[in-house]
């Protein structure tokens, strides 16, 4: 079933990407959008419904991890938003 293991990660990848497509096409390639992509290390892909504590833990501090790496990132995302807003 090696296969399966290959196809899965085929099938979430090509959903992000079109999702990630779908949001660019929304926002026009405006500021307004930043997409984060944190790597899912293989050994803890898993289907889209495992509910499981260690697997939603790994999530958790796979998140905050994300934050930490993509923080210069996220501020200048941030400054953006409020800059382009402060006259609403």
């Amino acid at each position: 079933m090696e296969w399966r293991d290959t196809g899965s990660n085929l099938v979430t990848t090509a959903l992000s990407d079109a999702s990630n497509y779908q949001l660019e096409a929304v926002y026009n390639s405006n500021p307004n959008y930043l997409r984060i992509n944190p790597f899912i290390d293989k050994s803890h892909s898993t289907s889209l419904d495992n509910s499981k504590d260690e697997y939603l833990k790994y999530l958790y501090q796979l998140g905050r991890q994300a934050i930490v790496y993509n923080q210069v990132a996220l501020n200048n995302f941030a400054a953006q938003l409020v800059e382009s807003h402060k006259g609403d």
